[in-house]
């Protein structure tokens, strides 16, 4: 089967493999989520024909488990028959198999959210921003106004406020933090921690060495899998490698180009057009 899909390098149109990636992994934001209802009936609907034929379509996003099903809303779990596992969440801090069984957890370092907070605490970082455990997520003031409609738009689940000292206490895995540029005190990006852009503005914060193509290699590896037999969707900085890497990888149409460079092939199709619908049914002749 072809489309009129053509990477951004003038690939050629893209040609069903013989033999289909036995796993699939799908970003949520901006790939997945759409508050488009024609395009999300097609996304799950896809889904779940992909899981109908034995394959295994996976999450790899920056959401917890917890959010990520709150946002595929009611139904979506008994339609597909997909609870969540296997997954890769917290943009790789967090890693679960097909069993729902915890694989892999990487938290950030005490030393690391120390200087963090301090930073915060002496206004050089603002205090817009959540700290993400395997199943809670926290901040440091009240989510208000247009942050937590923003929140709630996207299926986000509203922050528990705790002070300094009890969120050092916590194991965080990942931060997601509003602002401009990201400076960390004296501490160095890819040496102290990992750090990408899920959207404008919005910085994720990850355990050094973290990401999600660290983490698919990890959960592949446990399947007794390589990344050979795995395929990808994304729209994100945070995608760019699993893009690179994956031998069917697609970019959806509203990725910026610099993620679209890194794609096997890209969509026309946005999110809101059901993208993964479409990148689904060409991968697996649905």
């Amino acid at each position: 089967m072809e489309s009129d899909s053509t990477s951004i390098t003038e690939t050629p149109s893209f040609v069903k493999p013989e033999n289909p990636p036995k796993y699939f992994g799908i970003d949520i934001d901006g790939t997945f989520y759409t508050s488009n209802e024609e395009a999300w009936e097609r996304n799950i609907e896809a889904f779940a024909e992909v899981r109908k034929k034995g394959y295994t379509p996976f999450f790899c996003t920056g959401r917890p488990i917890d959010s990520a099903l709150r946002a595929m809303g009611n139904g979506f779990t008994e339609r597909t028959g997909y609870q969540g596992y296997p997954g890769i969440y917290n943009d790789g801090s967090i890693v679960y198999d097909k069993d729902g069984n915890l694989i892999y957890s990487k938290s950030l370092p005490k030393e690391f959210l120390s200087t963090f907070l301090k930073c915060i605490e002496d206004g050089a970082l603002p205090t817009i921003c959540t700290f993400h455990t395997k199943d809670a997520v926290y901040s440091l003031i009240k989510a208000e106004g247009k942050w937590v409609m923003y929140l709630e738009s996207q299926g986000l689940t509203v922050p528990e406020v705790k002070t300094p000292q009890e969120i050092r206490e916590f194991e965080i895995v990942n931060i997601y933090i509003f602002c401009e540029s990201l400076k960390i005190g004296d501490l160095k990006e890819d040496v102290d921690y990992t750090a990408v852009t899920s959207a404008p503005g919005l910085f994720n914060i990850n355990p050094v060495g973290v990401t999600k193509l660290s983490s698919m290699k990890i959960l592949l590896s446990h399947l007794n899998d390589s990344l050979d037999f795995c395929g990808f969707i994304g729209d994100g900085d945070n995608d760019m490698e699993c893009l690179e890497e994956c031998n069917i990888s697609f970019a959806v149409g509203n990725s910026p180009d610099e993620v679209k460079k890194h794609a096997k092939w890209v969509l026309d199709k946005t999110c809101d057009e059901g993208a993964v619908a479409e990148a689904l049914k060409l991968t697996y002749d649905l």
